[in-house]
C-alpha cells in the first residue's frame, strides 16, 4: 500500500502522519514525479479550488497561489474558484479581473470561474474528482457534504502545524494526514518585470496609486527599497518606528523608500527626525523621490495592492523587507532575500521561525544568531537596536554572510521536493489509486 487511509467517524484528522512517498531531490526522480502529476492533472476536466475565510488575506492568497501553481505544473483544464461570501471584497486583489460589485458567478481569464459559496450550494454541484484548498481552519470540514468532490486536498501555509490532509468522501469519510508536509512551502514563479510601468498599468488601471508607484521604480537606482507589511496590528506602529530608527543607525549611503501595505496610524512616525510620511497617492511623491538625500527615509502609505504587485515590489527589496504571516514568509523564502517578521519577539522563536527546528539542534552560525537578535529588537519595539542596525547594514553588502544565508535558504526551497502542492498531489495520486483498487474489489468486473 502506498498510503494508509484512516477511517473516521467525524472529520477529526489522525494524530500520526500517514507515510507519503516524498520526491527526492535527484533530477531524474523529480522528472518522474512531475510526469506523474501532469498525467493525473490531464485527466481532470475541472478542478475545484476553495477560498476560505480568515481575518487577514493570507488564507485567500494561499488558494490563489494554488491556482497559479496548478497552471505552472501544466494543468490546462477549467478551475472553479469557490469563495466564502465574506471574502468577496478581497478577491479583486487576488484573482485578476474579479469585480467586487460583480455577480456571484464570474467568468475570469485563464479558464477560471469564481463562484460564491451561497451560489455554489444553491443547487447540487457537479461532482468532481478533485478539490483543493490552500488554507483553512475549520470552514471546509463543517461543509464537507456540500463540496461536491471525491477527494479534498486540504493544505495549509508553510510551517502551519496541523490540518493538512486528503479527505476522501465515500460511504465513510476517510482521512489521510499530510501534516508531515507542514514545513514545506508553496513553490511558484515570481516573474521578473522588464518594464515595471507596463506591468503596473495592467495591474492598477485607473488607480490613484499608479503615479506614485511608477515614480518609485523610475527612481529605483537612486534609493534603497524596504517594503513593509504586517504592522497594522499588535503595536505595529511602534515596531515600524523601531525599524526606521534601526535604518538610520545603519547609515545607508542612499535615501530609503519604505512602502507600507498595512493600515497604520502614522502620527508618531511624522515626528521622527529624518523621516517623512506621505500617501503614495500624494502628487508630490515623484518630486520627493527625486530629491531624496542619503540617509533620509520616505514612508509611502500604500495600502492594499494586487498580489502580483505586492510580490513584485518585495522582489525588488534592497533592505530587509518586513512581513508578519506565514504566506509572506513563504514569499521571502522563495525570493532568498533578508527580512524581518513582526511576530517573533524572542530569539528562540526567531531561530525556529526563520530556520526551522534544526536551528536549535546544531551550533548556530553568527549570521543566524544576528538575524534572530535583530528580529527580536524590532518585533518587541525595543529602544536598543544595535543588532537590527547591524543586520540591515550587513544586508546591504552583496557578499555578506547574512546575504549568503538567505540566498541559500531560497535555493533550498525551490525544488519539487520542497513544493507543498506538488507533494500533496503525489500523495493524492496514491490515495486515488487505492480508492479505485478498493472499489474494484467491492464491485468485481462482470464475468470475473
Amino acid at each position: 500500500m502506498i498510503l494508509a487511509l484512516v477511517l473516521t467517524a467525524g472529520i477529526q484528522l489522525p494524530q500520526t502522519p500517514v507515510p507519503v512517498p516524498a520526491l527526492p531531490v535527484q533530477t531524474g526522480q523529480q522528472t518522474q514525479g512531475l510526469a506523474s502529476i501532469r498525467g493525473f492533472l490531464s485527466k481532470q476536466e475541472v478542478i475545484r479550488v476553495f477560498i476560505s475565510p480568515a481575518p487577514g488575506n493570507g488564507h485567500q492568497a494561499a488558494s490563489a497561489t494554488v491556482i497559479k501553481r496548478l497552471r505552472e505544473l501544466g494543468y490546462k483544464g477549467s478551475i472553479e474558484a469557490v469563495y466564502q461570501d465574506s471574502v468577496k471584497r478581497k478577491l479583486p486583489y487576488l484573482l485578476p479581473g474579479f469585480r467586487e460589485d460583480g455577480p456571484d458567478s464570474q467568468a475570469l481569464d485563464g479558464g477560471i470561474t469564481a463562484l460564491s459559496f451561497s451560489r455554489f450550494t444553491a443547487s447540487p454541484p457537479q461532482r468532481l474528482e478533485v478539490g483543493i484548498s490552500g488554507a483553512d481552519e475549520d470552514f471546509l470540514p463543517r461543509h464537507l457534504p456540500e463540496l461536491g468532490v471525491h477527494h479534498l486536498l486540504q493544505l495549509q501555509p508553510m510551517n502551519w502545524s496541523f490540518g493538512q490532509a486528503i479527505i476522501t468522501q465515500e460511504e465513510q469519510t476517510r482521512v489521510a494526514s499530510l501534516d508531515h508536509l507542514s514545513r514545506l512551502g508553496y513553490v511558484y514563479d515570481i516573474p521578473k518585470r522588464a518594464d515595471p510601468r507596463a506591468f503596473l498599468a495592467r495591474q492598477l488601471p485607473g488607480s490613484a496609486k499608479l503615479q506614485g508607484l511608477n515614480a518609485v521604480f523610475d527612481t529605483a537606482g537612486r534609493h534603497e527599497l524596504m517594503p513593509v507589511y504586517g504592522v497594522g496590528l499588535q503595536n505595529g506602529t511602534a515596531k515600524l518606528g523601531s525599524l526606521l530608527r534601526a535604518v538610520s543607525l545603519a547609515r545607508p549611503s542612499r535615501g530609503v523608500v519604505v512602502p507600507v501595505f498595512s493600515d497604520i496610524e502614522a502620527g508618531s512616525l511624522k515626528r521622527m527626525p529624518g523621516v517623512e510620511v506621505l500617501p503614495v497617492t500624494d502628487p508630490s511623491v515623484e518630486k520627493r523621490l527625486q530629491d531624496l538625500r542619503p540617509g533620509e527615509i520616505l514612508v509611502l502609505l500604500t495600502g492594499t495592492v494586487p498580489q502580483d504587485v505586492f510580490e513584485f515590489i518585495y522582489s525588488q527589496a534592497t533592505l530587509p523587507a518586513v512581513v508578519a504571516g506565514l504566506n509572506a514568509r513563504n514569499l521571502m523564502r522563495l525570493l532568498g532575500l533578508p527580512y524581518f517578521r513582526t511576530v517573533f519577539n524572542d530569539e528562540r522563536k526567531g531561530l525556529v521561525g526563520f530556520f526551522g527546528e534544526e536551528a536549535l539542534k546544531t551550533p548556530q552560525d553568527p549570521a543566524m544568531l544576528l538575524v534572530a537578535a535583530a528580529n527580536k529588537e524590532v518585533a518587541s519595539a525595543s529602544e536598543s537596536l544595535e543588532n537590527a542596525a547591524r543586520f540591515i547594514a550587513e544586508s546591504m553588502r552583496a557578499s555578506s554572510p547574512v546575504r549568503r544565508l538567505f540566498d541559500t535558504l531560497g535555493r533550498m526551497g525551490r525544488t519539487l521536493a520542497d513544493d507543498k502542492l506538488a507533494q500533496g498531489l503525489l500523495a493524492l495520486i496514491g490515495v486515488a489509486r487505492e480508492s479505485q483498487a478498493a472499489h474494484r474489489e467491492l464491485v468485481p468486473e462482470r464475468g470475473g
